[in-house]
C-alpha cells in the first residue's frame, strides 16, 4: 500500500513537471535575429519590419562588400603569381646553396602570410553570400 502511494506520488510529479517543463520553454529571436530559449515569456518589444527597398539596399551594400572582398583575393593570387616568380628569377640568379634556402624559406613565410589572408577573406565572402541569400529568400517569403 505505501510502495503504491510512493508511486503515484512520483508519476504525478513527473507528468507536473513535463508539463511545467514543456509549457515553460519560450522561444525568443531578438532584433539581431539572435535566437534564445527562456523558462520566461519573451519580453514584448516593438518589432520593425523592413520594407523590401530597406533589403534591397542592404542586398546591395553586401553585394558592393563582396565585390571589395572579391578585388582583395584577386590582388592575393597576383601577389602569389609574382612572388612565384620572383622566387624563381632569385633561385636562377643565385647559385650559392645557402642563399637559395632563404629565397625558399622566404618564399614558404610569404606564401603561408598570403594563404592565411586568402583564407580569412574566403571566410568573409562566403558569410556575406550566406547573409545575402539569408535575406533574399525572406524577401521573396514577404
Amino acid at each position: 500500500m505505501k510502495n503504491r502511494l510512493l508511486i503515484m506520488m512520483f508519476v504525478s510529479t513527473v507528468c507536473l513537471a513535463s508539463d511545467l517543463f514543456a509549457s515553460g520553454v519560450f522561444k525568443c529571436i531578438d532584433e539581431n535575429g539572435q535566437t534564445t530559449f527562456a523558462f520566461a515569456p519573451c519580453a514584448s518589444k516593438k518589432i520593425t519590419v523592413k520594407k523590401e527597398q530597406d533589403i534591397e539596399a542592404t542586398v546591395d551594400e553586401q553585394m558592393a562588400a563582396l565585390e571589395i572582398i572579391n578585388g582583395r583575393i584577386s590582388r592575393i593570387n597576383r601577389q602569389f603569381r609574382n612572388l612565384r616568380l620572383e622566387r624563381e628569377q632569385n633561385l636562377q640568379t643565385s647559385p650559392d646553396p645557402g642563399a637559395q634556402k632563404q629565397i625558399r624559406d622566404g618564399y614558404r613565410q610569404h606564401t603561408s602570410d598570403l594563404l592565411d589572408q586568402l583564407s580569412e577573406l574566403k571566410s568573409e565572402r562566403s558569410m556575406l553570400v550566406d547573409r545575402s541569400m539569408s535575406l533574399l529568400s525572406r524577401s521573396d517569403e514577404g
